[in-house]
Parts: C-alpha cells; structure tokens; sequence
C-alpha cells in the first residue's frame, strides 16, 4: 500500500486550540492540513483524532473547518481500554463522518477503496485481543 502521510509537525499545536473551539482553532496547522484535506477530495484516506479512526473517501472540507467523508469503511473508536469498530454494511447501512479539522492529528492516503478496506481489516485484526 503506498500513500503519504500529513499532519502537523509543529510541536503544541493541538494543545492550542485543545477547547474544540472553531473561532480558537485557527493555527497554521489547521490551515494546512485544511489545504491538504482538499488536495486529496475524492481520494480514500485514514484519518487519525485523539479518540477514533477513520477510514473513507473525501467528499469535501467545508469552510476549512470539517471534513466531509463519504463512502466510509470503518470507524475505530477508543474509549479508555476500550476499541469499538463500526463497519457499515455496503448497500444496507451507510454513513458519512463529519469530523472537525481540529480534531485531526493526521491523515494518511490509501490506495482507493480497496487499499482501505486492506487497511481497516489489517487494524482490526491488531486491535483484537
């Protein structure tokens, strides 16, 4: 699987707009990884927050402020000790994720939908007992 990876490297940048408050969360970080995020619309991507994982394809970043994913694979959630997947069933159950661009740490591309598919399967089978 070949991709690249973004995210800011700008040491305590999260921790300055930490509050989830958009008016608060504007640091050049924010901008980049916003700039990044539109550069790879309609590429499949894993996206990284403090608490979850997800992965699906980018259907567009509003305002440089959320992230729209379409066609989500899955989603990781971690609470405490706790991993709770989400993997929607293709043609049954779909869902978009609007995810803030605060809470992104980093993102990474994948290989179409395939590649992500190969990705959220090889992360839950790590991520099991």
């Amino acid at each position: 699987m070949t991709g690249k990876s973004y995210g800011c490297s700008r040491p305590g940048c999260h921790k300055e707009h930490k509050h989830h408050d958009n008016k608060n969360c504007k640091c050049e970080c924010v901008d980049a990884l916003a700039d990044a995020l539109k550069d790879n619309e309609n590429e499949f991507v894993v996206v990284f927050e403090k608490n979850a994982i997800v992965i699906g394809r980018i259907d567009e970043v509003r305002d440089d402020k959320v992230l729209v994913l379409d066609v989500v694979i899955a989603k990781f959630a971690f609470f405490g000790d706790r991993v709770v997947p989400f993997f929607p069933i293709v043609g049954v159950i779909t869902f978009d994720a609007y995810i803030s661009i605060c809470e992104i740490t980093e993102f990474l591309t994948v290989d179409g939908p395939g590649g992500a598919q190969t990705f959220a399967n090889n992360l839950q089978t790590q991520l099991q007992p």
